[in-house]
Parts: structure tokens; sequence; C-alpha cells
């Protein structure tokens, strides 16, 4: 078990000296289709997402939350001036209004470190948003002999079997970088397209540009206006399933005649039954 473990260490570490060679002045913005299945009764839902790549780091984000991002905080700054003792925010303000139609419907952000090996990942609960840090994945990847053509780009394709699910994936060698979104990465070169076999998940390339563009302030210390949830990879799935509770819900008396707790039991059953299917299912 411990030589096993060595030859992991060994690799990863040796897969990010070249990693970390390859990508040098190439700085990538790659715009991905996501289309996901949130709930095991629910349509699937499709979100554009940049994976912005730098010398050090990658991050994989929904456009929609960098621009709904960018929109509150000038929001935020202008009635903070206005009103410096109380800060009131009215839904139906036009630009409330505008800032809620950029709202992500996926709202997973992805960062991986690749100079100290980390990935951090964040994600949505109920009232709540949630945050962890973990290694990076050694990704056991298998390649396969067959080709097909994505962006003009000749592809190859690779097979993954990664927490409860099957992934296909489609990856080009003619851009040498070992990245790909999500937290799919270590492949001799950028993946165009992975989704997994019932097809609940799966990310298609766009288009993609060298850019220096990183967004900033992507994982905050801490919330002002929602509760920030740290745990941790193993931990995750039981404290997301946890934020659904009936005690979190405001306005439970809304229903003239209906018990307040019974309201706020079915109401958080009905909203965790639109996020009962994570990608990560183990």
């Amino acid at each position: 078990m411990k030589s096993i473990i060595k030859i992991k260490t060994i690799f990863t570490i040796a897969f990010l000296m070249f990693y970390t060679h390859s990508i040098q002045a190439q700085n990538y913005k790659i715009l991905y289709e996501v289309k996901a299945k949130l709930g095991i009764n629910k349509k699937v839902v499709k979100e554009n997402f940049l994976l912005c790549i730098n010398e050090h780091k990658s991050v994989f984000i929904s456009n929609n939350k960098i621009v709904s991002d960018s929109l509150f905080k000038k929001y935020y700054k202008k009635i903070s001036k206005a009103n410096s003792n109380e800060i009131a925010m009215n839904a139906n303000d036009p630009e409330m209004i505008v800032i809620d139609r950029y709202q992500p419907k996926i709202d997973f952000i992805v960062e991986k470190d690749f100079t100290k090996n980390k990935l951090r990942y964040q994600n949505k609960g109920f009232m709540s948003i949630l945050q962890y840090t973990q290694k990076l994945p050694v990704l056991a990847w298998k390649l396969v002999d067959s080709t097909k053509i994505i962006l003009n780009f000749k592809a190859q394709k690779a097979t993954l079997y990664y927490k409860g699910r099957y992934y296909t994936a489609w990856y080009t060698t003619e851009i040498a970088v070992p990245e790909g979104p999500y937290k799919f990465w270590g492949l001799p070169g950028l993946i165009l397209e992975i989704a997994d076999s019932k097809n609940e998940y799966s990310f298609s390339i766009k288009g993609i540009e060298k850019s220096s563009f990183y967004p900033k302030k992507i994982f905050p210390k801490k919330m002002s206006l929602i509760s920030l949830i740290k745990t941790t990879e193993k931990d995750y799935l039981n404290d997301f399933n946890n934020t659904y509770n009936a005690n979190a819900v405001m306005g439970a008396t809304a229903i003239i005649g209906q018990d307040p707790d019974e309201y706020a039991r079915e109401r958080v059953a009905k909203l965790k039954a639109t996020r009962n299917n994570p990608i990560e299912l183990e």
C-alpha cells in the first residue's frame, strides 16, 4: 500500500511540473456550455461557464455569476451610500430585477491551484454558501483509440469513473494544457467535451481565446447577507443536505389556515427536490 501511495505522489509531482511548464505564457479563457440535471425528476438546465487559466491557477465559474456579482457590487455600494445607517434592498427595484435575471442556475465554482496542489470548491445550499479545499484529485483516465473533430481540433477519447459516475471525455493535444471543466484535468491536452453515461451532466466547449482575464474575489472569507459554511470534501454532501432545514424558511405563515411548521417542511422538501441529484454521488 505504501509503495502505491508513493507512486501516486511521484506521478502527481511530475505531472504538476509538466503542467506548470506547459502553461507558461499561455493564458486562456474558454467558454463551455454546461448541462445539468440538478433534480432527479427535473429537467436539464443549461448555463454558460468560463474556464480561465493563468500561469498558476484555473477557475471554472458561471458567466452569469461573474455578471451578477459585478452588478450587485455596484448596486450595494450605491444603496450603502444612500442609506448609511440602514441598508434596505427592494426586490422590485429595476436594478435588483436585472441582477436577479443573471442569477446562475448552476452554482458550483472550482478553482485549481497547481503550485499548491489544491482545489477549492464552492456551491450554493439553501440560504447559504458551502465551501471547502481538497487536494487536486488524481484521476484514473483510460485513453481510448478513437478520434473526432470538435471546433476544428482533432479530439481523442478517454474514459473515467469518478465519484459515482462514468464519464466519456474528448481532449486535444493541439492545445497542450492538461486542463478541463469542473474538477476534470490530467489528460495530455485540453478537455473539449465530457459527459457522464446518463448524460445528466455534460460540458461542451463553445469557444476559446488567449486572454489574461481572471475573476477576482471568487471565494469570500465571510458573507454579509447569507451564511458561509466552511466544510470538507468528506462532509460536503451531509452539510449540503442539512442546509435544507425548515427552520431556515421565512414567512411560513403565508398560507392562512395551514400549520406554519407543516408549510415550512413542505416548502423545503420541494426546494430540495430541485437539487437532489448532485454531480458527485459518492
